[in-house]
């Protein structure tokens, strides 16, 4: 598993890309998204690049064990943190009841671990 960088700052963002098919499912995912959808992705994580991410479980929500969400409407970015400054996004959903779908939440998880597994020291 790779990662590439997309904003960098006081908070830089990456997304996950899986090392044998070279596909990075965030990409594809935010394109499959309405446009006004695709801006407002991309200037909330730019303004949170600059200032943080704030502390608000309307925008950005710690989901379980090392899984956050990147959430705006309906739509789910799932993570994690590779460290204090530096979050990966793993992969992405359009929210369909009130709970987190527990397939989209493993694969951000699978994807967190093996992220570590190829990076440990």
């Amino acid at each position: 598993m790779s990662i590439e960088p997309i904003v960098e700052g006081k908070i830089s963002f990456f997304v996950y890309v899986n090392s044998k098919t070279s596909r990075c499912q965030i990409t594809k995912f935010v394109d499959s998204l309405e446009q006004d959808q695709q801006i407002k992705f991309s200037k909330r994580i730019q303004r949170w690049a600059a200032k943080g991410i704030p502390n608000n479980d309307e925008q950005f929500k710690h989901e379980q064990g090392k899984i956050f969400a990147y959430k705006q409407g309906q739509v789910r970015i799932y993570g994690f943190y590779k460290c204090k400054t530096e979050f990966v996004f793993t992969n992405g959903c359009l929210k369909k009841t009130d709970k987190a779908d527990p397939n989209e939440l493993s694969r951000a998880e699978e994807c967190r671990l093996q992220w570590e597994k190829e990076n440990e020291q």
